[in-house]
């Protein structure tokens, strides 16, 4: 519930507000639908009842039709239902008798508020665009190694030396953009979390990316701290899976350019013992694990495999 009204505040902006209804306004209720009244919504002068519901296995939308007017006649203002999940044919059912629903998973009906899944797609369309390498890794830094909840940005430049100040107040600023966290202060500004770490990393999957950008092969490794094990041999450390295949090694793009005249082979597209990953960020930087590429970072890299050895992975990484 308290997810779904964080949301309504991302989508809606501040013109919506959320409170307790008192007592004496749902007096005429029978007490079974007193009892799941959340609260009242505000949205730009107008209100409407929230009730919670959960779901539709215990009620029909024809019954739930008539709790609606049960509802609106006893308080006088229209009610919207919230749902933890609903099938697309429940929606359906629902948006034809105008019953109004919001669910945990941001999907929002409310024609008193002239608010359809439309109007949530297309003001949630303006914050899909990706994330910079820069702020995907400050995100990973925060979700696994450790956290830059209310530390300024001096702070943070101090955990992560390897980007600029001016560099990480432009990231902090996309991240406030993507509603990923606030930026807080006046003069030293200071990063927010308002999101729990597994809620932060969800809200944040629609724009983060693969941090590969490219890959070549070699038959002979330069010796550098700055390589990690990536690929099946790294998804193999934290799951069940068999690796397959040849050997990977990921490294950012500016320490690999150290070695573009230390190496025995030319590195090539086509051929060699060893698969050098060339990330967009450093992956060294978000070790957690003796010398394996981060998890998030590889649930990234493999997200869209359609492999069903790799899907069965990622599972058992707990992503």
């Amino acid at each position: 519930m308290r997810t779904s009204i964080k949301y309504l505040h991302e989508v809606l902006g501040e013109g919506i507000s959320f409170t307790p209804i008192l007592p004496v306004t749902e007096q005429g209720l029978p007490l079974y639908l007193r009892r799941r009244i959340k609260g009242e919504i505000v949205f730009h002068k107008q209100r409407a009842v929230l009730v919670e519901l959960n779901s539709l296995s215990d009620t029909s939308p024809a019954q739930l039709e008539k709790q609606k007017y049960i509802y609106e006649t006893a308080l006088n203002r229209p009610v919207v239902f919230y749902f933890d999940q609903l099938e697309a044919f429940e929606r359906k059912r629902l948006i034809e008798r105008q019953i109004s629903f919001i669910t945990k998973n941001k999907q929002i009906y409310i024609p008193a508020f002239a608010l359809s899944l439309n109007d949530l797609l297309l003001k949630s369309s303006k914050k899909t665009s990706r994330l910079t390498p820069a702020a995907q890794f400050l995100l990973l830094y925060h979700l696994q190694k450790e956290t830059l909840n209310g530390k300024i940005l001096k702070q943070v430049k101090e955990s992560i030396e390897y980007y600029s100040l001016m560099t990480l107040s432009r990231v902090a600023s996309q991240l406030e953009e993507a509603g990923l966290c606030k930026l807080q202060g006046a003069k030293e500004k200071w990063l927010e979390f308002e999101l729990q770490l597994n809620e932060l990393w969800e809200k944040a999957i629609p724009v983060m990316s693969s941090p590969i950008k490219k890959v070549f092969y070699i038959n002979e490794l330069p010796d550098s701290e700055r390589f990690v094990i990536s690929g099946d041999e790294a998804l193999a450390h934290y799951t069940s899976l068999n690796p397959t295949g040849k050997t990977h090694f990921a490294i950012e793009e500016s320490a690999w350019k150290e070695f573009d005249d230390k190496i025995a082979s030319f590195p090539n597209e086509y051929g060699g013992s060893i698969a050098v990953e060339i990330w967009k960020y450093p992956p060294s930087l978000l070790r957690v694990n003796q010398n394996y590429a981060d998890p998030l970072s590889l649930y990234l890299c493999y997200k869209d495999d359609e492999d069903e050895r790799v899907r069965m992975a990622l599972k058992e990484l707990g992503i």
